[in-house]
């Protein structure tokens, strides 16, 4: 039975959501749980918290966004200890995944009554990860994402920074998916079928499931790259057959920057920069112990 909750709230996941975890922390309560809510300051401070609260609670509960939920995965490492979900953020790509709506009655029933599932991570340069790497323009878009705005925002900070990726040249990169060599202008390797929020990028792919489905996306110029950010919008980037965009099963990929005029390539985790490339990314990542809904 679970009883003993330790929720790691981060406090500038998304736009304030106060009242929505009040009623969690009610509807909890009302089911004879007991919650203990940490707000630490940084990711290393969060760590801490995770690791202390394995030897005391049942539960650790992410409440934030889906990086939030990365890194409490990570201080888990191989504890055990099942990991909940609270969607405080702006996508909530990992919710969306596991079918739990954003309100307190389906949050709090899967918290107590959920089953729990075995998630198949994979890692980018050894760090674990569990839904998607994106290097070129979503690495660039993350980059100039102003995180003040995000708080304060939600979804409307990202259109500025839409705007200023677009401004930059677009990027160049080589990769080698299982041995064999590729060019593209963006690519991102998913391990979940959502993507950025709502949108359906690969159809094919499952959190439940060893390996990851690389979308390789040729746009050389902008027009072409609003072209694809179209089709992403619509949800038949992945999933209809294009010229522009191909999809290959992998287990081990390489992305790398062709360094020119155009400067370093950067890349994003699980919604978060990750930096510039290259990317190492291993389909063979770390297990989680996930509750999602019955």
């Amino acid at each position: 039975m679970r009883q003993r909750y330790c929720i790691i709230l981060n406090p500038s996941a998304g736009v304030p959501r106060k009242r929505f975890i009040a009623d969690v922390l009610a509807r909890l309560a009302a089911r004879g749980a007991v919650t203990t809510v940490v707000e630490p300051r940084n990711r290393s401070e969060a760590a801490i918290a995770v690791k202390e609260a394995c030897s005391t609670h049942d539960v650790i509960v992410a409440a934030g966004g889906d990086g939030t939920v990365r890194h409490a995965a990570m201080a888990l490492g191989a504890a055990g200890i099942p990991l909940g979900l609270i969607p405080l953020g702006t996508g909530n790509v990992l919710a969306r995944e596991i079918g739990l709506r954003r309100d307190a009655v389906s949050v709090a029933d899967a918290l107590v009554d959920g089953d729990v599932r075995l998630v198949q991570g994979a890692t980018a340069n050894g760090e674990p990860f569990y839904l998607m790497v994106g290097a070129g323009f979503d690495g660039r878009v993350i980059g100039c994402l102003n995180q003040a705005f995000k708080r304060r925002l939600a979804r409307a900070a990202y259109a500025p920074a839409m705007v200023r990726a677009l401004m930059h040249p677009v990027d160049r990169l080589q990769v080698t998916i299982d041995g064999v060599s590729h060019t593209a202008n963006w690519v991102i390797a998913a391990n979940a079928r959502h993507y950025g929020g709502g949108f359906i990028l690969a159809p094919g792919a499952s959190i439940f499931e060893p390996g990851l489905k690389v979308i390789l996306i040729k746009a050389g110029t902008r027009a072409a790259l609003v072209t694809q950010l179209l089709r992403l919008a619509t949800g038949s980037l992945g999933k209809e057959l294009h010229q522009a965009v191909t999809v290959i099963d992998g287990l081990k990929i390489k992305v790398e920057g062709v360094v020119d005029q155009r400067g370093a390539v950067f890349g994003q985790v699980d919604g978060d920069g990750f930096g510039a490339l290259p990317l190492e990314i291993d389909a063979a990542g770390p297990q989680l112990r996930l509750i999602v809904p019955r």
